[in-house]
This record gives structure tokens, sequence and C-alpha cells, in this order.
């Protein structure tokens, strides 16, 4: 049974004997991330062992004497991203938009390229088909 990518890397750091034990096969299925992980940390290294030709399963065995080096998981090894909720990006009436969206044949899709590239026609053509809507009422 093939061992999953954030096991092995935890074995990596944590149990080095049980890491030595896993095939070479399973160690080459995760080289690709393991060097990007990596070169978080250690840059010009991991450029030196990115060579086309090069065994993966050895170079993650590479990777493991570095990380004989560390008691634990250390902090810099996974990268941790916030999502930015931008305040900028205009939200127009759900019912406008709906009527706009029906009357044109379009889709929520549709709505949120147009909202995107085009954004100040969009927002005064709103304006008025929400002052012809409050008209009608």
């Amino acid at each position: 049974m093939a061992i999953e990518l954030f096991d092995l890397t935890k074995l990596m750091f944590t149990n080095h004997r049980k890491f030595n034990e896993v095939k070479l096969s399973d160690k080459a299925r995760h080289a690709f991330i393991i060097n990007r992980f990596f070169a978080i940390r250690f840059p010009s290294n991991a450029q030196k062992l990115n060579v086309n030709g090069f065994n993966p399963g050895r170079l993650v065995d590479i990777w493991g004497m570095v990380a004989t080096k560390f008691s634990s998981m250390p902090s810099w090894f996974y990268t941790k991203t916030k999502k930015v909720d931008n305040p900028k990006i205009w939200k127009p009436d759900p019912d406008v938009a709906r009527f706009w969206m029906d009357r044109f044949n379009l889709n929520q899709r549709d709505l949120e390229d147009a909202i995107k590239f085009n954004p100040i026609e969009l927002k005064e053509s709103f304006k008025r088909l929400e002052q012809q809507m409050n008209m009608n009422k």
C-alpha cells in the first residue's frame, strides 16, 4: 500500500528509521512536491537537485538526510495562505442582477466576468436599471 505525502513527510522529520524502510517507488511518487517544500528553506540546494534524469526516490532520501537535523516538523515546511477578501469589488443588487441575467439570457458566471472586466459601465447600467425597476413598483 502506498504511503501518502503527509505521512511520508512526518516520518521524514520524526522517525528516520521507518522513513528509511519506505520503498523507493513510494518516495518517488512525492519527490516533486517534497523538493518544492524544501525549496522554501534551501532554494539553491533544491535547484541543484532539480535535474531531469535524477532518481526521484534518491532525491527524497537526500532530503531525508537533511531532515535528520530536525527533531520535529519545522515551521517553515508548510506555507499558509490567507484568503484575501477584496472589498473593492462591487456587488450588484441581487434582484437587478437576476433581471439583467434573464433579459440577456446570461448566467452567474457571465455576470461575474462582466463585473471583473467592465465594472464601471456595468455599475452605471445597473443603477439606471434599478431606477427603472423602482419606478414600476
